[in-house]
């Protein structure tokens, strides 16, 4: 190649040259750059005789690829010619599935004429697709911007027709070799099952434009009409239609573990699904025989009929039962979120709650996933808190991820940790300060029925401190019923903190949104504390006055009242009324001394 002419294209042939010489990964990338039809034409024969097994990589690593490296058409239809007179199966089978991916025909709605109804009608019609053939003028790919680049990657090499053909004689390379060499037709059949993937399926009309994986699979499947242009489907069938009918079916029957290894390493669902139905027909003891080992490998496939196959294994036998527990919680933390509900279903029934730990059924019923936290609160609901420390891991269920869930679980752990032998007042706080609204409602639930927190009046400090409102409005209800209590029984130096107390207070009668059924109460105790302690009126007669000014009825009403109470029982404080609120008219004190 040293004698090549220079072109356009000149310093990427040296690149090239030098990568595939030193076996550069590289490579491949560096030759998609390179556009000179005639001088790609002749590396083909230099670039498939090299016997280096990187240079054969290289070759597989470029058919997988989509055809579409412009000007590279002489370059693809003399390595195709090269192998087909080679009877390279291992090239021929990269072809095929290579050409199968080329052509992808399009669903469009077109106006046909009834000559019954006489009119025009909408039929859905399957067309060829549209024609976005690489350009073949050389100077089109000289300098290219990545705008052009991203435009032309949607283009294919050689026109539909072209590719169809070559989608035909990749095929029938194949065929031939099944018709007098079936051995050998089945050692690349096995192959080339494992090089399609799912994207090669987008849907199923996808499915059918793999000409000759169709064949390979479907061949003899009567739901099935084969067109020079591509499959169809017989009018009135669809895809649920189609079962698995290969050319040559008894190549397939000789053997089952190549269909289970199909299972292991065909990437494509399809082919998966296929050898599923062909081992259930061809050979139904061969799946049932395989071991535990191969069933737990299905069990943790992200594919959902895996998964499916190895449970309905798996339900027929009781194997399960014998894998260890450590590895029953890998496959569900591990599976896929389509095959969650399946394993949490199998592993449920078989788990026992004497088999796990409060821990690792914690560990589930703190999972987002609803099956795997729906098993993990069975198994815990099962469990004794038998230690202070188990007590303090279910205080975690305050963050479960599974929101339906999560209400009912810390609903449960506090009935569990009430009955804990190592219960501590102060666990409560741990519900109540959650960031999640249905966790503090539940908490106040639980504070409620505690006597051994709600009486302890370190709690009440610090929920008067809260952040949030549902915590701080029900403390007025609180300090409601609990007021009598406070002042008589509790002792000077445990009652709550005043200026926490008035902060709640002004809180509640500040808040213009919430708190409204509150606020009464709240005047009602502001009444009180003044009652009997006038030496806070500067403090707290502005927190009452908040009340007089409301334009809501029932807080105005409360707070006058409330006024009119205090001002008739304390004539000093009728005078800093009037201060605060120069419109009031205090009454006088004898019309209030009933």
């Amino acid at each position: 190649m040293a004698t090549r002419p220079v072109s356009a294209d000149a310093g990427s042939w040296k690149v090239a040259e030098e990568l595939l010489e030193r076996a550069d990964p590289g490579f491949v990338d560096e030759l998609r750059r390179i556009h000179n039809a005639p001088e790609l034409g002749d590396f083909a024969t230099k670039w498939y005789s090299d016997p280096r097994p990187a240079a054969r990589r290289f070759l597989i690593e470029y058919l997988d690829r989509p055809l579409n490296a412009g000007r590279h058409e002489p370059l693809v239809k003399r390595m195709f010619k090269l192998a087909e007179a080679a009877n390279d199966d291992e090239i021929m089978s990269r072809f095929l599935v290579c050409v199968d991916r080329s052509v992808r025909r399009q669903r469009k709605k077109r106006h046909q004429y009834d000559s019954v109804t006489r009119s025009y009608g909408e039929v859905e019609k399957i067309v060829s697709p549209s024609n976005l053939v690489m350009p073949k003028n050389d100077d089109t790919f000289n300098d290219i911007d990545e705008r052009r680049r991203e435009v032309f990657s949607k283009h294919r090499l050689f026109s539909v027709p072209t590719r169809n053909y070559l989608r035909r004689r990749a095929w029938r390379y194949f065929r031939k070799i099944g018709k007098t060499q079936p051995e050998r037709y089945f050692a690349a059949m096995k192959n080339i099952l494992t090089f399609y993937r799912d994207e090669d399926f987008a849907d199923g009309l996808a499915l059918i434009d793999n000409w000759g994986l169709i064949h390979i699979l479907f061949h003899n499947c009567p739901a099935l009409l084969s067109n020079p242009t591509g499959w169809v489907l017989i009018e009135g069938k669809s895809l649920l239609d189609v079962t698995a009918a290969p050319m040559y079916p008894e190549v397939w029957k000789a053997d089952a573990q190549p269909l289970i290894d199909l299972l292991n390493k065909a990437p494509s669902r399809t082919v998966r699904q296929w050898a599923i139905q062909m081992l259930k027909r061809e050979h139904p003891k061969a799946l049932p025989a395989q071991s535990l080992e191969q069933l737990v490998v299905w069990l943790a496939h992200p594919s959902k009929e895996m998964v499916e196959l190895a449970v309905e294994l798996l339900k027929t036998d009781n194997k399960l039962a014998t894998v260890p527990v450590e590895q029953m919680l890998t496959l569900l933390k591990g599976a896929a979120p389509e095959t969650l509900e399946m394993l949490a279903d199998l592993v449920g029934g078989v788990l026992k709650p004497t088999q796990v730990t409060v821990d690792q059924a914690l560990e589930l019923a703190m999972m987002k996933a609803a099956p795997l936290a729906a098993l993990g609160f069975k198994l815990l609901q099962a469990k004794t808190l038998a230690t202070k420390e188990e007590a303090l891991a279910v205080l975690r269920l305050n963050e479960a991820l599974a929101e339906k869930l999560r209400p009912e679980m810390v609903r449960w752990s506090c009935g569990a940790l009430s009955k804990s032998s190592h219960f501590q007042s102060e666990w409560v706080l741990e519900y109540l300060d959650c960031r999640h609204a249905d966790v503090r409602a539940e908490g106040w639930v639980w504070l409620k029925a505690e006597p051994r927190s709600n009486q302890n009046v370190t709690i009440w400090q610090r929920l008067l401190e809260s952040p949030y409102d549902d915590v701080r409005l029900p403390m007025v209800e609180l300090l409601q019923e609990q007021t009598g209590k406070e002042l008589v029984k509790i002792p000077e130096s445990e009652k709550l903190d005043p200026q926490l107390v008035r902060l709640l207070w002004a809180t509640v009668l500040l808040n213009v949104s919430r708190g409204a059924r509150n606020k009464p109460a709240v005047v009602k105790q502001l009444v009180t504390r003044l009652d009997s302690r006038p030496q806070e009126a500067e403090v707290l007669l502005p927190l009452l006055t908040v009340a007089l000014r409301s334009l809501r009825g029932p807080e105005f009403r409360a707070g006058l009242v409330a006024i009119v109470q205090l001002t008739g029982k304390h004539e000093s404080m009728a005078v800093l009324v009037k201060e605060m609120v120069p419109e009031f008219e205090p009454h006088p004190a004898g019309l209030l001394a009933g």
